[in-house]
């Protein structure tokens, strides 16, 4: 069975026309490096993003043609592709967190890519990790409880989601405040993907919830706490988590 693409078809266009560029690309996320070249590991999308620019460049794609006349310069296409590449090559990505990722990816993901293209027929039967990044610049003020007014610049925010693959449900979600999200956001995540959504008291005048919101743990009954078979990390955690905030121990793509 084929995998959906999630890659869109200018980027993928020009991978085909220029395959210098696919070729590094994968070198660059999966470490595959000849005898006698400059390894460099663990390069960040930011990095591998910037390096794909210069090839574009050296090859003369000028800046009137894709990507260079898009305004992120396809960066959401190179990030998907790595998304792609590490679903694919489940046990080479995990090698890019250390040998100890290696050889537990050996063990319980032998055949990640088999598992990947099986389509979920049921509830619960295969959920989705993803975060989602938003850039924006806002204030937040509280009062601490010794009554200081404090009042805090965020620039980014995180919106971290558990999806069921079956029926698309967001089964929970968790906000990070922070600039990348750690391992300890990821679980606060499938916490509250779990744990029964319970209606927030809304303190904005004339805000209300519709009378069909909410999520399954809280609209179905049998939900409630209810636990999924199996676990896709879009992101193997290890790897698109920042190394400065890689407070794990170790990390799987399957649970």
């Amino acid at each position: 069975m084929r995998v959906q693409s999630t890659i869109n078809a200018p980027f993928e266009q020009l991978l085909e026309e220029h395959p210098s560029l696919k070729e590094q690309i994968e070198k660059d996320f999966l470490n595959v490096y000849k005898k006698g070249e400059v390894r460099e590991r663990n390069l960040s999308t930011k990095t591998i993003h910037q390096r794909f620019m210069r090839n574009c460049i050296k090859l003369g794609i000028g800046l009137n043609q894709y990507p260079l006349n898009t305004q992120t310069k396809a960066y959401k296409s190179v990030e998907r592709y790595l998304k792609s590449l590490s679903n694919k090559h489940f046990v080479a990505v995990a090698a890019r967190s250390g040998e100890e990722s290696k050889m537990l990816a050996k063990n319980t993901g032998a055949n990640f890519t088999e598992f990947q293209t099986q389509t979920p027929i049921r509830p619960y039967e295969k959920v989705e990790f993803d975060g989602h990044k938003i850039d924006v610049a806002l204030s937040v003020k509280y009062t601490t409880p010794a009554g200081d007014e404090i009042v805090d610049t965020l620039n980014r925010i995180w919106i971290l989601s558990i999806i069921d693959v079956a029926t698309r449900c967001i089964l929970g979600y968790h906000l990070c405040l922070n600039k990348e999200y750690s391992s300890d956001d990821v679980l606060m995540c499938i916490r509250n993907a779990i744990k029964p959504w319970k209606p927030k008291e809304l303190t904005i005048p004339n805000l209300k919830y519709s009378e069909s919101s909410g999520f399954p743990s809280y609209l179905v009954h049998e939900a409630a706490y209810g636990i999924w078979d199996e676990w896709i990390g879009y992101t193997y955690l290890p790897i698109w988590v920042e190394p400065e905030n890689r407070n794990y121990k170790r990390g799987t793509g399957v649970i």
